[in-house]
């Protein structure tokens, strides 16, 4: 090694052995940076450290190339210890067997952050790139994924990589990639000293060089080797013994001198090596008229070599003058050549592509065509997109195939997450479109309008749309799927379109996806109707579903049932599926779906009774994006249905205070108005409880939400509150309400729920037989349904009128049981009112409270926030919330400020003051 060369290698090999380190080595061609590199790692893996290494510049561009270089040491064993998903994602991506399904965009990258995660446990990993810029897209992806994912107990991957700059040679600034790598992650190699040189040369040339022929070998080079080693060749003659002797004034020069001294064949081979970036010496062999002698020849003089890959250009350089060399009119034929004994549709469609000149060309398009399919096929997105972009551009002008190739671009542009390229679609002639196009590209627009801008912008898109469409059948029927899914429409209108559209397409058979969404916005429609879950629709969309590209998973049928199921008193069935979508979302690395299908399941846990595992899955969820800034409903829901159970109004407030996602503003609404009242109702503040109740109501119904489970049972509480307030009338007319959705049949919760409110009804008329009746069999009715604080609320009630029938043994034991569901269930609210009924409540003091709890509660009747004592204690803030709801429950209290005076009335020692 150059001496002065030592210091930079040992301090790379410090930082491929330090934790999420990265370092990116620039330097022009030919400065050697492959070298250190290639020294760097041999260094790393002597003192104990796994690293994987790619060569970016010797792929040709083939998707995924870089991950087989990284991945070589994989093993099969370690491949059968990742979920099927991720399995299945790296095989098909390394080409080990063909894609049967489609995959998550995001599985691939799970799966090798999981395989480096399984490494980091045993010793340091580094990867180790050379020349980074020129890495596949695909595989550039994974690894970024890799390396920017937050540390795992302190361990993470650290990152070496080279960078040719250029700037020296063309004129043009060099970039280096800013959002990877700081300045101080930018390390240059240095040129080698006049003493390094001559060992180089002379060890190159088997002869002692003059010192003053070195000396100007030094000066004309600038100590770069490859330009050194290249000057130093027997080819250019004379340099080795005069110093006088003209030297060519770039090293593209020098290296055009060595290719034109060549043999043909050897320059046919170097060429097409280049071309290709890297190829196995068989396959040479096949495409190079006289391949073996070809290869001898390009390996005597050389400009090739063999590595364990297949044989490379000793340098990028060396091989990008050879293609330099061919010269415009022969450059064509070589690409026909590699074209026609080419190994994969893409590998043919990229060297047809370069083999016929700009323009329209059938041919080209189709091939390029087949490459994107092949491409897809391996979960290479990016490539895909490529292909068929440079389809498009092949297309001959007129509609048909050139409106086909733009629609899988928008297709594959929003799978790439590239939402500014599908909304380039809108100067697309859309009213145009055959109805099979309209009902691929469509739900992508709309999607990407709605995400970028919001959901006034999509409908003002259908608008626009819906003048401009012809009177055909199946365009206006995937448009008035659309339409039937803007909530700002009447619910019969919206009803009207989603069935109308439902029969077209059914009838038709030309638009399956728009079928498929028209199917299940009815199936979401009947629901909020209060007419039920109808799993026929959702049979009839499931069996569209195999090989649908769906826009979402959480467009499925699956999703779907999951996150309906429970609002339609079947809470098993969320639960099985919603554990079932979880596990897949997170084994397949969709954040976003996992925190969706997440946060409907504590949901169902809170509803279920089990509110220890909702506390776990939320805390979990707790920063997950896109929701940490600003929540959709359903976050809201699932927070604030826990905040209620714990009886905690700060997060409660929380909760509330929160910012609603865009485009959900009615939703948010009422959910909110709801929520807020439910807290009061639940405290026995009765008249604080009616108003917000009553608007949350008024606003689903103008809404067209009509289910109870739907609008979060809020009209149970409703009917409660105005029972409490003596008003028996009103919360009749809410139970008439109830009865109609009982009716339906198959909904044990609405009407158990439905007994209990006509039971308090006949309670405040003083029917205490028909109350006492009416809450039996409500009891009777909820105690299987597995909502146990449904369960426990009619316990209570049916306690409460025993008590005043005096029926004061049993009223007792019903108390006492319904205090008991309410613990287990969590219920706080619950629990104290059955605790208060009892006899029992009030603050319990501070002797029961665990040492974890008094710490928290000293903190908090100190003033400290919820953040703050997470931060102090090293604990999460949902285990602060945990403990802090525990507290609440044992001293009686229901917020920070009672809690505090609750503290200072008790002596400091037993709190450990």
């Amino acid at each position: 090694m150059a001496p002065e060369r030592l210091a930079l290698v040992a301090e790379l090999r410090r930082r491929a052995t330090g934790a999420g380190t990265r370092t990116l080595l620039v330097g022009e061609p030919g400065i050697g940076k492959s070298t250190v590199l290639a020294l760097t790692v041999a260094d790393a893996r002597a003192a104990g450290a796994v690293v994987l290494s790619a060569r970016a510049a010797g792929t040709g561009g083939q998707p995924f190339a870089g991950l087989i270089d990284l991945l070589h040491p994989l093993r099969e064993a370690e491949l059968d210890a990742l979920p099927p998903v991720q399995r299945v994602a790296l095989e098909v991506a390394l080409a080990r067997r063909p894609a049967d399904r489609p995959l998550p965009p995001t599985a691939l990258r799970t799966a090798v952050a999981s395989w480096v995660d399984g490494l980091l446990v045993n010793a340091p990993v580094c990867l180790a790139v050379d020349d980074w810029p020129e890495l596949d897209p695909e595989t550039a992806a994974v690894v970024r994924h890799v390396l920017t994912r937050p540390p795992r107990d302190g361990r993470a991957p650290a990152l070496l990589a080279t960078q040719a700059l250029y700037g020296a040679l063309s004129g043009a600034q060099d970039r280096v990639e800013a959002d990877l790598f700081r300045p101080s992650d930018v390390l240059g190699v240095p040129p080698l000293s006049v003493g390094s040189l001559a060992e180089l040369v002379t060890e190159r040339t088997g002869r002692r060089w003059d010192p003053t022929v070195l000396g100007e070998l030094h000066r004309v080079t600038a100590g770069n080797p490859l330009w050194a080693a290249e000057l130093s060749h027997p080819q250019l003659g004379s340099l080795a013994s005069s110093p006088d002797v003209g030297t060519p004034a770039s090293l593209t020069g020098v290296l055009a001198t060595r290719i034109g001294g060549l043999t043909g064949a050897a320059r046919t081979a170097l060429a097409v090596v280049a071309a290709l970036g890297r190829v196995a010496p068989e396959r040479l062999t096949t495409v190079v008229p006289d391949g073996r002698r070809a290869l001898l020849d390009a390996l005597d003089a050389g400009v090739l070599h063999l590595t364990p890959q297949g044989v490379e250009p000793v340098h990028p350089l060396v091989g990008a003058a050879a293609l330099e060399a061919c010269g415009a009119a022969d450059r064509p034929g070589l690409h026909r050549l590699i074209a026609a004994v080419a190994t994969t549709a893409g590998e043919r469609a990229h060297h047809l592509d370069l083999a016929v000149p700009p323009g329209p060309d059938a041919e080209v398009a189709a091939a390029l065509d087949e490459g994107a399919a092949e491409s897809r096929a391996h979960g290479a997105t990016a490539a895909a997109l490529d292909q068929t972009l440079r389809a498009l551009e092949r297309s001959p002008s007129g509609p048909g195939a050139r409106d086909s190739r733009a629609v899988a671009v928008a297709e594959l542009a929003f799978a790439a997450g590239d939402l500014d390229r599908v909304l380039d679609l809108e100067g697309l002639a859309l009213a145009d479109l055959p109805g099979d196009l309209l009902d691929r590209v469509l739900p992508l627009l709309v999607e990407a309008e709605v995400v970028r801008y919001g959901e006034q912008r999509a409908h003002d898109l259908l608008a626009r749309l819906a003048g401009q469409l012809p009177a055909e059948p199946v365009a206006l029927a995937v448009l008035d799927t659309y339409r039937a899914e803007d909530g700002s429409r009447p619910m019969p209108e919206r009803d009207r379109l989603a069935e109308s559209a439902v029969a077209v397409l059914t009838r038709e058979q030309r638009a399956p996806s728009t079928l498929h969404r028209a199917l299940t916005t009815l199936v979401q429609l009947r629901l909020d109707q209060g007419l039920g879950l109808d799993r026929a629709l959702l049979d009839r969309a499931a069996a569209l579903e195999h090989g649908l590209p769906l826009v979402s998973v959480l467009d499925s049928t699956r999703a779907v049932l999951g996150r309906s199921a429970y609002q339609v008193d079947d809470l098993g069935t969320s639960t099985t599926v919603l554990e079932q979508l979880v596990e897949e979302a997170t084994a397949g690395g969709e954040e976003a779906h996992a925190s969706f299908f997440g946060h409907h399941l504590a949901l169902v846990a809170v509803l279920g009774g089990d509110r220890p595992r909702a506390e776990q899955l939320l805390a979990a969820l707790e920063h997950t994006p896109p929701w940490a800034e600003a929540a959709p409903p359903f976050v809201v829901r699932a927070r604030g249905v826990l905040a209620l159970a714990t009886g905690d109004p700060d997060e409660l407030q929380a909760v509330l205070d929160g910012p609603g996602r865009s485009g959900s503003s009615a939703v948010h609404a009422w959910t909110r108005l709801a929520l807020q009242g439910m807290a009061a109702a639940r405290d026995g503040r009765w008249a604080e409880a009616v108003e917000p109740l009553t608007a949350a109501r008024r606003l689903a119904d103008a809404a067209g939400v009509r289910d109870p489970g739907r609008r979060l049972w809020l009209d149970v509480d409703l009917a409660e509150t105005l029972c409490a307030l003596d008003r028996p009338d009103e919360a009749e007319e809410v139970a008439a309400r109830l009865a109609e959705v009982a009716a339906g049949g198959d909904r044990p919760l609405v009407s158990g729920q439905l007994l209990r409110v006509r039971g308090l009804v006949a309670g405040v008329r003083g029917e205490a037989a028909v109350a006492q009746q009416l809450l039996e069999e409500s009891v009777a009715l909820l105690a299987p349904t597995g909502y146990r604080r449904e369960h426990g609320r009619s316990l209570l009630e049916l306690g409460r009128v025993l008590r005043r029938r005096r029926a004061r043994a049993r009223a007792q034991a019903l108390l006492q049981q319904a205090r008991a569901v309410a613990g287990d269930a969590g219920d706080v609210p619950l629990q104290r009112r059955a605790e208060q009924l009892l006899g029992t409540g009030g603050p319990a003091g501070p002797t029961g409270l665990t040492a974890s709890e008094q710490r928290i509660a000293q903190a908090v009747a100190a003033g400290a926030s919820n953040r703050e004592i997470a931060a102090a204690q090293f604990v999460s803030v949902r285990t602060v919330e945990s403990h802090l709801a525990a507290v609440y429950r044992k001293l009686g209290v229901t917020s920070r400020t009672r809690l505090a005076r609750a503290l200072a009335e008790t002596r400091g020692p037993r709190l450990g003051v």
